[in-house]
C-alpha cells in the first residue's frame, strides 16, 4: 500500500471523523495475532442506542436461582448489588436478557462429551444420554447447541450451532466432526508439555482453551457443559504433586537451579490461571461441569491427612505465584469460578443436561469500572448479593484487575499556563528541552501565533514533535485570560443578529467557492502506551510522529477531493482525517445547531487582532446530530473489527460579529461511558484566503485528538484472544496553505494567422 494512501479520509457522508482506532496496538506474545485471524474490514453501524448505552469495563452475567433451582427473571437494578474485595461497587450498565427488549441478550449451548482416560461404557452412556436429550421435544432445541467431542483421537466438533437437535444426534451417532488439532507436543504451555505430556485431565484443559477461544469470537452469552469423569486416583495425585517442581530443566540438582525451577514453574502457572480466567470472563462462558461415573474417594495429603473434595480448597483466587497450583485449574475448580456449577453424578444425564439449559432462559448482565490497580495482575474477588435473601446468584467469583484499566493523569506532569510555558522554554537549555517538555501539560490555549513564535527556538525534529503534541492537546482549551475581554455580553437581539449573520455566512459563502486547489501537510503524532501483563512489558514511548507528508486538496462542486485517487476519499479510511473541512462540516454542525432552537448560548467576547469575536457554546443531542459518527477499530469481542456510533456532540463557534463569518469550530463528542473512546475531538481554525483575486473565508489548521483503548492479544502457547489495552492518544494536525484556483486558460499564441471562414483555402486534392 502506498504511503499516501494510507492517509485515506474517515468521513461517513459528510462530516468529519472523529474516530480511535488502534489495530492490535500491543501484541502480547510471540505473534501479533493467530495465523487463522483476519482483520474485518466491513463497517459495523452499531444502533446508536445501543452503542451509546453507557459500560462500565467489567461484564459480568448473573444467574440467579430459587431455592428449587429455577432461574429467575424480571428483577431490577436495585435487587443487585456488586463487591469487589467486599467494597460495593456502582452498577454503570444493567440489562435483563427477557426484561428490556430494547437490548436483547442471546445465549447458546455447548456441549463437550470429554471421554478421555475412561471406560467405554462411561463413553457410551455419555454419548447416549446427549443423544437422549437431543431428542427430546422432537429435536427442538430452546438455545443453539454446538458439540465437541474430546477422545483419544483429538478434539472434534459439529459444523454449526443449531437448535434442531435430531440433526445433532445424527451427527454424533455418525461420528461426523470436524476435527481440531489438539497436540500437546507443539501447542500445550510448556508448564503442561514438559511435566505431563499428554495427560487427561490437562489435555482436556487444553481443549477449554480451544473453545473458548473460539467461542470468544461470537457474541452472547455461554454455557459450557463439560461431560466427563470425575477426578480419580491418579489424577488427584499428579494434580496435587507439587515435587515436580523441584527438578531442575537442565544441570545437577543444586538448590539455587531448584528454586528457580520453582519459580518459573509457578510463574507459568500463574499466568495460565490468569489468562484462563481472563478468557471464561470476556468470552461471557460459564461452565456446568457433570461428573460421570466419578468414583468415592479420598486424598492422602503431604501431611498424612484424609481429604474429601479436594478441589474445594483451591477456590479462593489466587493472588500470588506462589500461591498457584495446577489444581487451581482443575474442570471444577474452573466451573465455580466461571459461576457454574458443578452438577453431582446422576443416572439420568440427560436430564441433568435439560435443567442446565433450561437456566439460560433468564440472566442479567452487570457492568461496573474497576477499582484503580496497584499492581498488575491483581486479583479481586467478587460476589453478587441480592436483595431477597431467598434466590442466590451465580457469577464470576473473581477477576484479575490492571492498572492500565483505568485512565488516572500522570502524577509528575506539571500543569503551566502559556505565559509559564514561554518563561521554561526561554530559561531552559536546549540539550533538556527532551525531557522537559513530556512532563508539561498547558492549562490554556497556545494560539497559532504563540505556537509558531515558541517552534522557532526547537531546532531537533524530536524535540518539535513534543512540542506540536503539547500544543495541540492544549487547543481545545480555552485562551488565556489575557485573551478574554470583560465587554458585557449583547443583549439577545444583538446576539441573534450575530447568529443570523453566521447562518447567512454558512449559506452564501460556502455556495459561493470556486474550484480550486490546497496544499495540505498532514501530521500523525502518537504515544504509545507501556504495558505489562502476564509475562510480557512493552515499554511506552513518548509522542512522536507516526506520519508526515503532503497532499493536494481539491475542492470541486462542493466535494472535496484528496489527490487524484478517489480511494483517498473513501469513508472508511484512515481513523482521524477528516473530510468535509471546506464546507460540510459547517453545514452539518453550524447548520444543525443554528435551526435547533435554544441550543446557542453566548459564551464570552475574545480579543484578535483587528477588533474582537464573539463565541458561541453549543449542544446537539444525538437524536438530532445528524451524520457526525465516531468509527474506529478495534472491538475485543466478535468477528467484526470495526465500528460506528452516532453521537450527541458540544462544542464552540467563534464568529465574526460583523461579517459573521466562522473564524474557528470546535466539535466534540459526547462519549461518556463508552469503553473504547473517550475522547475524539476535532478543532478547525477558518482564515482569510485569496484565490483568483478574491477573498474567501477557508480553513488554515484544524486538530483532530483521540484518545482511547488500543486492543491486545493475550497469548496462552498458540492460542490467543483479544481484550482491552492501554489507553493512547492520537493527535492529526492539518495545515492548508497554497490556495489557487482550478479551471482551465485559454490564450492565445503568437504567429498564427486568422483566417475568416469564407476565405478558408480550398482543399486540393493530390494525385496518386
Amino acid at each position: 500500500m502506498s504511503r499516501s494512501r494510507r492517509f485515506v479520509s474517515a468521513l461517513l457522508l459528510s462530516f468529519s471523523c472523529l474516530s480511535w482506532s488502534q489495530q492490535s496496538a500491543l501484541p502480547i506474545g510471540p505473534e501479533k495475532r493467530p495465523a487463522n485471524t483476519k482483520p474485518a474490514s466491513s463497517l459495523v453501524r452499531q444502533p446508536p442506542g445501543k452503542a451509546l448505552a453507557l459500560e462500565g469495563l467489567i461484564h459480568l452475567d448473573v444467574t440467579v436461582m430459587n431455592q428449587a433451582g429455577q432461574a429467575i427473571g424480571l428483577l431490577k437494578r436495585d435487587n443487585f448489588t456488586v463487591f469487589d474485595n467486599g467494597q460495593p461497587q456502582e452498577i454503570v450498565a444493567f440489562r435483563d436478557s427477557i426484561g428490556d427488549e430494547s437490548t436483547p441478550e442471546t445465549s447458546s449451548v455447548i456441549l463437550l462429551l470429554d471421554t478421555l482416560d475412561v471406560p467405554p461404557e462411561v463413553a457410551t452412556f455419555e454419548q447416549q444420554q446427549t443423544i437422549k436429550f437431543l431428542r427430546r421435544n422432537d429435536g427442538f432445541l430452546v438455545r443453539p447447541v454446538t458439540i465437541y467431542s474430546l477422545d483419544s483421537r483429538g478434539l472434534g466438533r459439529t459444523p454449526e450451532p443449531t437448535t434442531d437437535g435430531n440433526l445433532l444426534a445424527d451427527e454424533l451417532q455418525s461420528d461426523w466432526r470436524i476435527q481440531i488439532p489438539l497436540d500437546p507436543a507443539n501447542t500445550a504451555p510448556d508448564v503442561f508439555t514438559k511435566k505431563y505430556g499428554r495427560y487427561p485431565p490437562l489435555m482436556a484443559l487444553r481443549a477449554i482453551g480451544v473453545i473458548a477461544t473460539e467461542e470468544y469470537r461470537h457474541p452472547g452469552r455461554k454455557l459450557l457443559l463439560w461431560i466427563g469423569s470425575g477426578l480419580n486416583d491418579r489424577g488427584s495425585g499428579a494434580y496435587l504433586d507439587r515435587s515436580y517442581y523441584d527438578s531442575p530443566v537442565t544441570g545437577p540438582p543444586t538448590s539455587a537451579s531448584t528454586d528457580l525451577t520453582r519459580a518459573m514453574y509457578e510463574q507459568e502457572i500463574f499466568n495460565t490461571i490468569c489468562w484462563f480466567s481472563t478468557l471464561l470472563r470476556e468470552s461471557l462462558m460459564s461452565i456446568d461441569c457433570f461428573s460421570v461415573g466419578e468414583r468415592k474417594w479420598t486424598l492422602t495429603r503431604p501431611s498424612g491427612e484424609a481429604e474429601k473434595d479436594a478441589w474445594k480448597p483451591f477456590l479462593t483466587g489466587v493472588t500470588t505465584p506462589k500461591q498457584a497450583n495446577v489444581m487451581n485449574l482443575y474442570k471444577k475448580v474452573l466451573a465455580v469460578q466461571s459461576g457454574g456449577r458443578v452438577v453431582p453424578p446422576d443416572e439420568d444425564l440427560a436430564k441433568q443436561i435439560d435443567e442446565c439449559v433450561q437456566q439460560l432462559a433468564a440472566f442479567y448482565s452487570l457492568t461496573f469500572e474497576p477499582p484503580v490497580a496497584a499492581a498488575a495482575n491483581e486479583y479481586h474477588s467478587l460476589r453478587v448479593q441480592l436483595s431477597r435473601p431467598e434466590l442466590t446468584a451465580f457469577t464470576n467469583t473473581g477477576y484479575y484487575d490492571q492498572p492500565y484499566y483505568d485512565d488516572q493523569p500522570d502524577p509528575a506532569t506539571h500543569r503551566v499556563t502559556v505565559a509559564e510555558l514561554q518563561t521554561i522554554m526561554g530559561a531552559t537549555p536546549k540539550r533538556e528541552t527532551t525531557h522537559m517538555l513530556p512532563a508539561l501539560s498547558l492549562t490554556e490555549r497556545l494560539s497559532n501565533a504563540q505556537r509558531l513564535t515558541l517552534r522557532k527556538q526547537l531546532h531537533r525534529g524530536e524535540v518539535r514533535n513534543l512540542f506540536d503534541a503539547l500544543a495541540d492537546q492544549s487547543a481545545f482549551l480555552a485562551p488565556p485570560l489575557s485573551e478574554i475581554l470583560s465587554d458585557p455580553p449583547p443583549d439577545n437581539a444583538e446576539q441573534q443578529r450575530i447568529i443570523a449573520a453566521a447562518d447567512r455566512f454558512l449559506s452564501e459563502n460556502i455556495a459561493r467557492l470556486p474550484n480550486f486547489f490546497a496544499d495540505r501537510h498532514a501530521v500523525t503524532i502518537a504515544e504509545t502506551a507501556g504495558l505489562h501483563l502476564l509475562d510480557t512489558t512493552i515499554n511506552s514511548v513518548p509522542f512522536h510522529v507516526e506520519e508526515n507528508f503532503g497532499a493536494v486538496v481539491s475542492y470541486r462542486k462542493g466535494a472535496e477531493v484528496v489527490g487524484d485517487d478517489p480511494a483517498l476519499s473513501s469513508p472508511n479510511g484512515h481513523p482521524l482525517f477528516t473530510y468535509g473541512t471546506f464546507g460540510p462540516l459547517l453545514r452539518t454542525t453550524l447548520k444543525a445547531a443554528i435551526d435547533l432552537r435554544g441550543s446557542m448560548a453566548w459564551g464570552r467576547w475574545e480579543h484578535v487582532a483587528d477588533g474582537r469575536n464573539a463565541v458561541f457554546h453549543f449542544v446537539i443531542p444525538q437524536d438530532k446530530a445528524g451524520d457526525l459518527r465516531v468509527s474506529g477499530c478495534c472491538l475485543p469481542q466478535g468477528s467484526a473489527n470495526n465500528y460506528a456510533i452516532l453521537p450527541g456532540y458540544h462544542g464552540e463557534v467563534t464568529i465574526d460579529p460583523a461579517s459573521g463569518a466562522i473564524r474557528r469550530v470546535e466539535v466534540q463528542a459526547d462519549l461518556a461511558g463508552f469503553v473504547p473512546v473517550k475522547r475524539s475531538d476535532l478543532i478547525v481554525t477558518y482564515g482569510p484566503v485569496e484565490i483568483g483575486g478574491k477573498t474567501y473565508i477557508l480553513p488554515v489548521r484544524s486538530v483532530s485528538l483521540s484518545r482511547g483503548r488500543t486492543v491486545v492479544w493475550l497469548h496462552q502457547g498458540a492460542l490467543a484472544f483479544k481484550t482491552w489495552g492501554p489507553y493512547e492518544t492520537r493527535i492529526n494536525e492539518f495545515s492548508f496553505d497554497h490556495y489557487r484556483m482550478f479551471h482551465g486558460e485559454a490564450r492565445m499564441l503568437p504567429g498564427f494567422q486568422q483566417v475568416p471562414q469564407d476565405q478558408s483555402p480550398a482543399v486540393k486534392s493530390t494525385p496518386k
